[in-house]
């Protein structure tokens, strides 16, 4: 460290790092360069002193540094891309990090809040606020200005599901394949990405159960294969002998693999969970209901919990890491079970023994 006089009143300080990179200001007048000498030795020491490099460092080029140095799934990595892309670099790719103050994210996080759903403009925000504080990590800005920027719970929707018989409705107006499908969806609560992953030998019929070991997604590069979406995604599904016999008849004719797997769907061609989904949509209206592929998801939870399945069991089976994503996502009121509330009311009132409440409400 040393201050070295420029003549007219002007002082050169220079600080160096650990590494030997060197940290200097021109500052006028001696005691304001002693006084800046020790704010920068505190800052040394307590691991606050800025890259002297970094204070050109655009939001884009750093995003795109982290994102690239993060050990994300493929799909994580397309999304996170995709959120800069879309909404994050508009406003702040070209601004220096250094640049870019508090009350810019506040701004941000109320324009998105209102142009966009809870659960969406949470992850925008989410991703913005992880890459400010790792640039203050490293020491190019001092405190990340997302500091302070509270993300908020997200409420969770009612869905409206559609009823079993609207869900056969639609699998008998369907192609066979899609009503497979549907049937599929409806009878193991797998997602999209998961059916459309199914390898034929991950059926196994004696057992009558399905095993979910992966999921085909399609990113920019086209289609791959990778694991499920969550550890406990990896699980094995009970299904009724009547699906396996489903299963049985459309397998029994071969054909060629894809992407090293004989896959259920698609006869030799991969089958995109948006893709899946279209088909499923156009059959459900084709009797004039309206569902998508998760809708068969939150139909199958909640009919498990309505019928009293333990919640271990309906998480087992379901892929979940917590009954609280079960219970505060997953299950739904149903008009089935707004009337046994009715029922098991009106038993009371009327003096109906304890047994007999419990047979009319089931």
């Amino acid at each position: 460290m040393s201050i070295r006089p420029l003549g007219d009143n002007r002082f050169q300080v220079r600080v160096y790092n650990p590494h030997g990179r060197e940290y200097r200001r021109v500052v006028v007048g001696r005691r304001a360069a002693q006084q800046h000498e020790v704010d920068m030795k505190s800052k040394l020491a307590s691991g606050r002193l800025l890259d002297p490099h970094g204070g050109k460092v655009t939001f884009r080029e750093y995003a795109a540094q982290q994102i690239a140095a993060r050990d994300l799934r493929p799909s994580t990595r397309e999304r996170y891309e995709r959120t800069l892309a879309q909404h994050v670099d508009p406003v702040f790719g070209h601004r220096p990090l250094r640049g870019i103050r508090h009350t810019d994210v506040l701004a941000f996080q109320s324009a998105t809040a209102r142009r966009y759903s809870e659960h969406h403009a949470r992850d925008i925000v989410a991703l913005l606020r992880s890459i400010l504080r790792a640039a203050a990590l490293d020491g190019i800005i001092e405190r990340s200005p997302a500091a302070g920027i509270r993300l908020g719970s997200v409420r969770p929707s009612e869905r409206v599901l559609p009823s079993w018989e609207q869900v056969r409705a639609a699998a008998d107006a369907a192609l066979p394949e899609t009503a497979l499908a549907i049937r599929l969806l409806a009878c193991t609560g797998l997602r999209a990405s998961e059916v459309c992953g199914l390898d034929v030998t991950d059926v196994r019929a004696l057992r009558r159960e399905l095993a979910v070991e992966r999921q085909l997604l399609r990113g920019k590069d086209g289609f791959y294969v990778e694991e499920p979406k969550t550890p406990e995604s990896r699980r094995i599904v009970p299904i009724p002998a009547d699906l396996v016999d489903a299963l049985a008849g459309h397998l029994a004719q071969p054909w060629p693999p894809v992407l090293g797997h004989r896959l259920v769907l698609g006869r030799g061609k991969p089958v995109a969970g948006d893709s899946l989904a279209n088909r499923v949509s156009y059959a459900a209206r084709k009797v004039g209901a309206s569902f998508a592929p998760h809708d068969l998801r939150h139909l199958y939870t909640t009919e498990l919990l309505e019928a009293g399945i333990p919640l271990r069991t309906v998480d087992a089976v379901t892929g979940h890491r917590s009954y609280g994503m079960t219970l505060g996502v997953y299950a739904h009121v149903t008009p089935e079970s707004l009337d046994r509330v009715r029922e098991t009311v009106a038993a009371a009132w009327h003096g109906a023994p304890a047994a007999q409440r419990d047979a009319r409400a089931r």
